[in-house]
């Protein structure tokens, strides 16, 4: 399964049968280049305008937001509901997770996930091959708790996603903010294409350029 970054949490992956798939298009209010491709399939996270903003993907594609479990194509999809914030959800609502399992590999992408959930709903996210993940706090979770859920689910590999980049006023912590509290090893692959494969090792952070990123 090959995956491409778009910027803040969206990404694009396609499957070897041609399935394409995206995670959270963003609008023009957060100041990045609009994700306006074709693709299949979009998950969007939750209904705030730099995650749901599905009127820029051309195509007619086939919407997920809800939680539960679902087929499209080859796709195997589930998602599970969990809070935008550290208090219950009272402050931002609930999100959704998702994880796509194709190519016999699975992702995992978690939207603006706020809080350190229990160790028992992260099971489904358990040695999953790929986790996409916010990292720069503020409206998410941030470094040590990143962390905390990287040492309960054990990915093999970490994509960070929703930090400050140029062109963005958003309040949250930079890429080299949140490298500078990692502590596992890190491979900087200096494009905004990745391919996952079976065997990678385990907590690998793998940091992706978005496509606007020279």
């Amino acid at each position: 399964m090959k995956i491409e970054y778009f910027g803040h949490s969206c990404f694009v992956g396609e499957t070897k049968a041609g399935t394409r798939f995206m995670f959270d298009p963003f609008n023009e209010k957060v100041g990045y280049p609009l994700p306006s491709v074709s693709v299949d399939v979009v998950f969007t996270s939750h209904d705030h305008f730099d995650h749901n903003a599905v009127n820029v993907v051309k195509g007619s594609p086939k919407v997920f937001k809800d939680a539960g479990k679902f087929e499209f194509n080859d796709l195997s999809i589930e998602g599970y509901p969990f809070n935008h914030d550290n208090n219950g959800g009272k402050d931002r609502g609930k999100v959704v997770a998702f994880k796509i399992t194709a190519d016999g590999i699975s992702i995992a992408h978690m939207g603006d996930l706020g809080e350190i959930p229990s160790k028992e709903s992260l099971k489904p996210y358990e040695n999953v091959d790929l986790i996409l993940i916010p990292v720069g706090g503020f409206y998410t979770i941030g470094p040590d708790e990143v962390m905390k859920i990287v040492d309960m689910i054990k990915p093999k590999q970490i994509v960070p996603m929703h930090y400050k980049m140029s062109d963005n006023e958003f309040p949250i912590k930079t890429l080299n903010e949140f490298l500078a509290a990692w502590k596992y090893s890190v491979n900087k692959i200096n494009s905004s294409k990745y391919e996952i494969l079976h065997g990678n090792k385990e907590k690998e952070l793998v940091v992706m350029k978005a496509v606007f990123e020279k």
